[in-house]
């Protein structure tokens, strides 16, 4: 879960600008929503979800020696982020 937390930092941040400072349930919502969040990696676009069994997989498999490149989830863009602010 490590390598996804700059997403949650960066929702949370958006949240606290926004005026959002304590945890209510709206906001455990949102940030319950980021696994859902499509994201774009190695041409793929799916929810954030799919990346991590991706990501899981692909990490087991380099453990047991395969020839594997792990692709880290990137911070979502400006207008994702908007828009999953947008949903909360």
């Amino acid at each position: 879960m490590e390598p996804y937390r700059p997403i949650v930092d960066q929702v949370v941040k958006q949240l606290e600008q926004n005026g959002q400072t304590e945890l209510t349930t709206e906001v455990k919502r949102c940030l319950a929503s980021i696994a859902t969040v499509d994201q774009t990696i190695a041409a793929s676009a799916s929810p954030l979800f799919r990346h991590m069994q991706q990501l899981t997989y692909d990490l087991s498999e380099l453990f047991l020696g395969a020839d594997k490149t792990l692709k880290p989830p990137q911070l979502l863009s400006e207008i994702e982020l908007a828009a999953t602010i947008n949903q909360c």
